[in-house]
């Protein structure tokens, strides 16, 4: 089900990238891919009826008994608390949705998708100033200081629910809780505890073009 991606590929199909490499048999393989928006105004108006569209249509699966457990808490989630979990984002901004095989994460292939969209931005929408995505971090994972490198600052962030229970106790664990947060600036490490799980966040990044 095209949940989150059906406004990318019927809307705005130019502005979705592929990242390929060789495959077990010599031919290529996709092993991730970026779905782009620059037209934000569009987007505004179009991705809510979309969303409505297709979550009567997962409702409506879910109460039939078509998804297994993992997908139905997901929905259950996504209908009862995952529309207040969304961190703020630029206004008037283009943004992405990138995701690559575990193996071609980071340098290998995420960054060149973002940076060819960087690329694309450049050239064919120079009214656009500003780029956003969003993504998961906890911890000392993927902080601040990691994209700052890469010329990204946090925006805003809130803490996600849908993780609860997943993570175990772990003796040598000690995640990192963060708070305090400045638009535009850097997130503040503002207290170290141990805890049952790590505390989760969707988290904006962005960049001025």
């Amino acid at each position: 089900m095209d949940l989150f991606t059906s406004y990318y590929t019927d809307l705005e199909p130019d502005s979705c990238l592929v990242a390929e490499a060789p495959g077990a048999s010599g031919q290529p393989e996709v092993v991730g891919y970026l779905l782009g928006c620059t037209n934000p105004q569009c987007y505004s108006r179009r991705q809510p009826l979309l969303l409505a569209r297709i979550a009567c249509q997962a409702l409506q699966l879910l109460l039939l008994g078509e998804f297994g457990g993992g997908a139905r808490s997901y929905i259950w989630w996504s209908i009862r608390r995952g529309w207040r979990e969304m961190p703020r984002t630029p206004a008037g901004g283009a943004h992405f949705h990138c995701n690559c095989l575990k193996e071609w994460r980071n340098r290998r292939a995420a960054l060149p998708l973002i940076e060819a969209f960087l690329d694309l931005l450049r050239r064919e929408h120079p009214e656009l100033r500003a780029v956003w995505g969003q993504m998961t971090t906890y911890g000392k994972r993927r902080t601040a200081a990691s994209f700052q490198r890469f010329g990204w600052q946090f925006y805003d962030r809130v803490r996600l629910t849908k993780y609860d229970g997943i993570f175990k106790t772990r003796g040598r664990d000690e995640p990192m809780r963060q708070s305090g947060i400045t638009v535009g600036q850097s997130i503040r490490e503002l207290e170290y505890s141990r805890c049952r799980q790590p505390e989760i966040y969707l988290t904006t990044i962005y960049r001025r073009l």
